[in-house]
């Protein structure tokens, strides 16, 4: 996705700095020079703000723990199956037990190893699959909200913590349908979860 921004940045800037040329070489009026200027710079303004917001509209931006719990609470909320592949669980609180309480039947949680949120989790009879002991740990982290059905749509996040600017950005990706690299991510997620699940064990 930021290939393609890049591309459509570079593709306006070009087409500006046609525009400019021509109007260096050409003997059109200087006021209608001005017009013309005024009007590309404009519409490369136009083009790169669009391109900018079109590339984020399936980012969520979470600039602190409290908003990724906020965001996980939404996703435990959706109609159907849910399939979350973690570690250590730590966004899990008080509050997000009882949302998974109430969808213990529809859920499954993949973590690395046994600790106090998964025997909570299981307690409730939510499916809780470990993956520690196989030695494979998952870079990424995401959630399948509709897993099992054609309209599946997987959430992954990757999280930026630049401690010496005091600063955290956890951006979670929404796939579309829409999108056609979107529907890869999905296929492999779900092989991924497919797999997990035959060589996890479960407590």
């Amino acid at each position: 996705m930021k290939s393609k921004l890049i591309g459509q940045i570079a593709s306006a800037i070009g087409v500006f700095c046609s525009i400019i040329s021509l109007l260096t070489f050409s003997k059109t009026p200087i006021w209608v020079k001005i017009i013309i200027a005024v009007v590309a710079i404009f519409c490369l303004s136009a083009m790169l703000i669009l391109g900018i917001k079109n590339n984020m509209k399936n980012n969520i931006i979470c600039d602190s723990e409290e908003k990724i719990k906020v965001e996980m609470k939404k996703m435990l909320q959706e109609q159907g199956k849910i399939v979350v592949m973690s570690r250590s669980l730590g966004w899990v609180d008080d509050e997000i037990l009882v949302a998974t309480g109430r969808k213990k039947d529809r859920l499954i949680v993949y973590a690395e190893k046994e600790n106090d949120i998964t025997k909570k989790l299981k307690d409730q009879g939510v499916t809780v699959r470990l993956y520690g002991r196989t030695g494979f740990i998952p870079k990424t982290r995401y959630t399948i909200i509709r897993y099992g059905r054609n309209d599946a749509q997987v959430n992954v996040a990757e999280t930026h913590s630049r401690i010496r600017l005091h600063r955290f950005q956890h951006i979670i990706h929404q796939t579309s349908s829409a999108e056609e690299y979107d529907g890869y991510i999905v296929s492999l997620a779900i092989d991924m979860v497919n797999l997990m699940e035959k060589v996890c064990d479960r407590i």
